[in-house]
């Protein structure tokens, strides 16, 4: 059980659901940075039905440990209060009642970024010539990875730029961080 949640000011609906349950926050006045634990959701996928309006959400969230600067307008939520479990129902990715499961956090999923194979391809060659360590890093999950991604000329591509400065660290990253 953590000590507290944090919901970034950038998502007021959810901020709002948790006062309408009745749910004590405080909601803070200027940005504070703390250490936390967010959550990458791996394997997520859309159910392909709406359940009530709403796209339902399946994933692994796996925990990361972060810096995490979060703006004024910011809700931290306490869990030692009488509603505490029903708020990490609602904001631990993997219970089936969270409001991750029930679509609200959406944006969080799409990849915004791509490379083209153009510009990966020569990238991709420098790097396995470079290191030793990634390349062999690399055909170890070759040998390993499932048909798709030996089969998947973009998936390889995308392998080597998660391996790049250019990409997104923060991909797939819930937001609502957890206070130890």
């Amino acid at each position: 059980r953590p000590r507290a949640y944090w919901i970034p000011a950038a998502w007021p609906e959810v901020i709002e659901r948790l006062k309408q349950h009745g749910i004590r926050m405080e909601v803070i006045d200027e940005p504070r940075e703390l250490a936390v634990t967010l959550y990458r959701v791996e394997d997520a996928a859309m159910e392909s039905e709406p359940n009530e309006g709403r796209a339902r959400v399946r994933g692994t969230p796996r925990p990361e440990p972060w810096t995490e600067r979060f703006p004024a307008g910011s809700a931290r939520v306490p869990t030692d209060q009488p509603l505490g479990d029903l708020a990490m129902l609602l904001l631990e990715p993997a219970s089936p009642e969270s409001f991750f499961q029930w679509g609200f956090f959406l944006s969080v999923l799409g990849n915004p970024e791509y490379v083209e194979p153009y510009v990966m391809e020569p990238m991709a060659s420098r790097m396995l010539a470079d290191d030793p360590e990634l390349a062999q890093a690399f055909f170890d999950t070759l040998a390993a990875a499932p048909r798709e991604f030996t089969g998947n000329p973009r998936a390889r591509l995308q392998w080597f730029y998660r391996r790049t400065p250019f990409f997104d660290p923060r991909w797939r990253i819930y937001p609502v961080a957890r206070e130890e």
